[in-house]
């Protein structure tokens, strides 16, 4: 074989990077010391020796350079062959999550979405993108609103009651009435220039009690204007002395008739003490029903007759109750009362500039707050009040969540301090109390206290406005700031009755009608009158018709109703319903793990 020739080796083994090298390599080195040997001189010897380790020099060097290629060469295609073999796993990975995202795009109810994996252009699928998210974001927001709403509104609405079976008339108490006369004393008292005197320069007229004084002054003086009687207490006498100036009952009343038959008013009214001074009030319970046993009441003042026939709940347990149960409707079936005035015993107008009687309709359980809304019945007038009951009951679902959530306290949620009965007007005449007691130390006259609690004099009239001012402020805050309670915190009742009143008011000519020829009957039955110097007025009070209005406190959201905003606003933005959400929650969940457990592998495509 030629000298010149490259020798193959024999070896099949696989190329890998420590493989021994396949070829060795006699190149013109050779083939020049062939030569040389043909040549017998020394200095040929000599070349020839040089030449052999020349030749195992570069030989060496040729192999190792050789390998070294060799070995670069198949770690790198080793290198390649694994990136190709990892492209080509994750494009098939890649490839089969699309294809299963694909699948899914094609099964599913969302609207606009399936265009996104059709083979369209790449504006169509940029604008579907769009209408698909501006979809989803806006039912995303709605829902979380109607979430939260949900949690923080109170979901009560006030919605007919068609299941009311007692709103009828029948079994509900007549309205109690409260009349308040212009005339707060009988004219031998005060004279209207003592009284005018005592407001104008702060003096008590000789021989008149103080504490009589300060009383004109509660009644009559000016909140802003600070009074100097050198007296800021009264004490408990201070109601001896009020006895003793009031108008009495049979001065102000001349016929009563309830329910068509008529009845001496003495046995129907009874004196209360409110903020316009003494009234007169018929149908309202007794005070051992009403205050609490720690309340001081002075012998006289609302003392009624004792309640009779009623539950709890304020229903009839038999005909014959008291308060009153309003039987029939109509003109015949209510109160009918008839006023006189003395125009000679007509004293000074406390904050006021007519003449007549304040009138106040009211549940049996509310103290009446003549200074707040009332009607006037006028002199020489007579006045209708037609009155439409409206009842507000609650629902017993709605009773089993908390008073801040549905808006109201039942009876015996919320004790109060002086009352036995809990009503909305009675628990913010009680905080007033509380709040004048830590202002002032002392309450108004008109207010429920303890025995030998101070009762504010002439003298705090201010104090008394300025508590009266901070509690208004306080509770328009609250109310402001919409917080859960207000400070005095007096919720409605749960079960409560509202008296809407429509009014018809016209000159009565009672000269007339007294002087025919039942005049001498009538002057015997009521004790007489001077048509010269009383003046009359009519009052008429009944029901409009036989059954009213019932409504009732029930949820207006509640998890169905919930469910179904949410389901209406992903309907009509996404067209999505709930299968579709638990669709979706299948196939990228449960539809995957089987997979794996059936075909050993996430994705089978």
């Amino acid at each position: 074989m030629n000298n010149k020739e490259v020798v193959e080796t024999n070896s099949v083994e696989p190329l890998t990077p420590y493989s021994k090298p396949r070829v060795q390599l006699k190149g013109a080195i050779d083939s020049e010391a062939a030569a040389s040997k043909k040549s017998n001189s020394p200095t040929a010897s000599t070349n020839v020796e040089e030449i052999d380790r020349n030749r195992s020099y570069f030989q060496e060097r040729i192999v190792l350079y050789l390998n070294d290629l060799e070995r670069a060469e198949v770690l790198r295609r080793v290198e390649a062959q694994k990136k190709r073999e990892h492209e080509t796993d994750f494009e098939g990975r890649y490839y089969k999550l699309r294809k299963h995202a694909v699948h899914f795009i094609y099964n599913s109810d969302v609207h606009g979405i399936r265009y996104l994996g059709e083979k369209r252009t790449t504006c169509e699928k940029i604008f579907w993108g769009w209408v698909v998210c501006l979809s989803l974001i806006t039912c995303a927001i709605l829902i979380v609103w109607v979430i939260i709403q949900f949690g923080l509104s109170s979901p009560i609405i006030l919605s007919y009651n068609s299941n009311d079976i007692d709103n009828a008339v029948l079994y509900n108490v007549f309205p109690s009435v409260t009349i308040c006369p212009e005339n707060k004393f009988v004219y031998n008292a005060f004279t209207p220039e003592e009284i005018q005197n005592m407001l104008v320069n702060q003096t008590v007229p000789p021989g008149k009690s103080l504490t009589l004084a300060q009383y004109i002054v509660l009644l009559c003086a000016e909140e802003k204007k600070d009074w100097n009687f050198g007296s800021t207490i009264l004490h408990d006498d201070f109601f001896e002395l009020i006895d003793q100036i009031y108008q009495p009952l049979d001065e102000i009343f001349l016929t009563c008739d309830i329910f068509g038959t008529r009845h001496k008013c003495s046995e129907l009214f009874f004196p209360t003490l409110t903020d316009v001074g003494i009234c007169y009030t018929f149908n309202m319970r007794t005070r051992e029903d009403f205050f609490t046993s720690e309340v001081y009441n002075h012998r006289n003042f609302y003392k009624s007759k004792p309640t009779m026939g009623w539950t709890e709940d304020d229903k009839p347990l038999r005909l014959d109750t008291y308060p009153n149960r309003a039987l029939l409707f109509g003109n015949h079936n209510g109160l009918r009362v008839v006023l006189k005035a003395n125009k000679l015993q007509e004293t000074f107008k406390c904050k006021s500039v007519y003449t007549g009687f304040k009138v106040i309709i009211h549940r049996p359980i509310d103290i009446p707050h003549p200074s707040k809304y009332y009607f006037l019945v006028p002199r020489n007038k007579f006045v209708t009040v037609v009155v439409d009951l409206h009842k507000i009951a609650t629902h017993e679902r709605v009773l089993k969540m908390p008073p801040s959530y549905r808006k109201c306290y039942r009876p015996y949620e919320k004790p109060l301090k002086y009352f036995t009965q809990y009503t909305n007007k009675n628990c913010y005449l009680e905080c007033r109390t509380e709040m004048m007691l830590k202002r002032c130390n002392c309450t108004e006259f008109y207010m429920p206290r303890k025995k030998n609690t101070p009762i504010c004099g002439a003298d705090n009239i201010v104090c008394a406005k300025r508590s009266r001012d901070e509690l208004r402020i306080l509770e328009s805050q609250a109310s402001y700031q919409k917080k859960e309670t207000t400070y005095c915190d007096c919720l409605p009742r749960c079960t409560s009755y509202l008296y809407l009143n429509s009014f018809t008011e016209g000159t009565w000519n009672w000269k007339d009608y007294y002087e025919n020829q039942w005049y001498e009957t009538f002057f015997n039955e009521t004790g007489g009158f001077n048509t010269t110097t009383d003046e009359l007025s009519l009052l008429t009070i009944y029901f409009k018709k036989p059954f009213f209005i019932s409504v009732i406190r029930n949820e207006w959201g509640g998890i169905p109703e919930l469910i179904s905003n949410i389901g209406g606003f992903s309907s009509f933005f996404t067209g999505m319903s709930m299968v579709s959400g638990v669709e979706l929650i299948y196939f990228f969940t449960i539809r995957l793990l089987c997979n794996k457990i059936k075909y050993g592998m996430w994705l089978k495509y």
